[in-house]
């Protein structure tokens, strides 16, 4: 049971930390995104 458990954390664990990634991702390409508007707007 234990080892079910654990291999649910771990899977769990590795999603979240794509979805930081990729939320972060977004943040600093949509940031990249306003300074070039911000430049040639």
């Amino acid at each position: 049971m234990s080892e079910i458990k654990r291999l649910i954390n771990l899977n769990f664990l590795s999603n979240f930390i794509n979805y930081r990634r990729k939320a972060q991702g977004q943040n600093a390409r949509s940031i990249n995104l306003k300074r070039l508007k911000f430049k040639f707007g």
